[in-house]
């Protein structure tokens, strides 16, 4: 098809055998030089289209220069395969063509792949940088989480500072560590964008698992405190008399006491907790609800009923054995209130 077309646009005189020769011979090196000059354009083509999807960061660094040294040869070597196959003329003049035009394609390939290079090693070092940002920050979010935890061991501290305020420091300083980390970073806005949403999922599964301990902790040290509040309350009274006032004073003590457990047990709500499991010394033993349910901790103190009415004593020792029967219902953290 190529020679036909090429017969329709050109004139040549044939008076003579070594006219036709002349023409044939130009005619070969036209068409020679039309395919090479094809084969040329593609890889030029090919090379612009790898340099445009390559230019981001992120897209850069999933293709190293070795890798796309590899593509770039074996485009080259498919066109110089095609090319062969089109050229016309004897062995020699084709591999003649062929070898003039594979310098043409090691020239582009040299002059693209040093600056992919280059831009590979840009984006690598960013990368590095940001990536090192992003660590800073997620360390410095812990070193805060576990100061916060050490702080507030002890019931007075821990007491002073409710979850809800808790929550409220760790967002500020986390907020805090993002804003900073964002101007640390360097590169494109989406890469930096996906570094940033990164750190912040790993700042609020910290926060989430440090809350999840505190409001807990919070808990347990309320119950406590509470505790140690009714116990120190009441203080049995004595007038130096026969001893009946005196016999009084420790059962309304007794009383007191089994009142305020039971107030403390019904803000704890059922015990044990869903995630405590009571070993055997502790277990409820044979007194379990009819549903096979384990009782609320109310429920397990003596002498309560389900209207809430305080424990009937039945004479001078009844408070004493009330609280008797108490040791071992009754969480371990309120035992020392009986």
């Amino acid at each position: 098809m190529g020679v036909s077309r090429y017969w329709k646009t050109q004139r040549y005189d044939f008076s003579s055998p070594m006219k036709m020769a002349e023409a044939f011979a130009v005619m070969r090196q036209e068409l020679n030089r039309r395919a090479v000059e094809a084969t040329r354009r593609e890889y030029d083509q090919f090379v612009q289209e790898l340099d445009r999807d390559h230019q981001s960061m992120s897209s850069c660094l999933r293709v190293k220069p070795l890798e796309m040294q590899r593509r770039l040869e074996g485009k080259r070597q498919e066109l110089l395969e095609r090319c062969w196959g089109e050229l016309r003329g004897e062995d020699p003049q084709k591999q003649a063509a062929l070898e003039e035009l594979k310098k043409e394609l090691d020239k582009q390939m040299a002059e693209f792949l040093p600056r992919y290079e280059q831009r590979f090693k840009m984006a690598a070092m960013i990368e590095e940088e940001n990536r090192k940002a992003v660590e800073a920050s997620r360390r410095k979010y812990e070193q805060f989480v576990q100061q916060l935890d050490r702080d507030h061991q002890s019931m007075h501290r821990c007491l002073s500072v409710k979850a809800a305020e808790m929550q409220r420091r760790q967002e500020g300083k986390r907020q805090e560590l993002l804003e900073r980390c964002q101007g640390e970073l360097r590169g494109e806005d989406p890469q930096k964008q996906a570094a940033l949403e990164e750190l912040k999922e790993e700042l609020d599964r910290h926060m989430d698992e440090f809350l999840t301990a505190y409001g807990q902790r919070f808990k347990v040290k309320k119950a406590e405190w509470l505790g140690l509040a009714m116990g120190r309350r009441v203080v049995p009274g004595s007038d130096g008399g026969d001893g009946r006032d005196e016999r009084e004073g420790k059962q309304r003590s007794s009383r007191s006491c089994q009142e305020g457990i039971w107030t403390i047990c019904e803000a704890a709500g059922p015990w044990p907790p869903q995630h405590e499991q009571l070993s055997e010394s502790e277990a409820p033993g044979d007194e379990a609800t009819p549903g096979g349910e384990t009782p609320g901790a109310a429920e397990m103190l003596p002498g309560r009923t389900a209207e809430r009415g305080p424990p009937e004593t039945g004479g001078p020792g009844g408070a004493e054995a009330g609280a008797g029967q108490a040791d071992g219902r009754v969480p371990v953290g309120l035992r020392a209130a009986l």
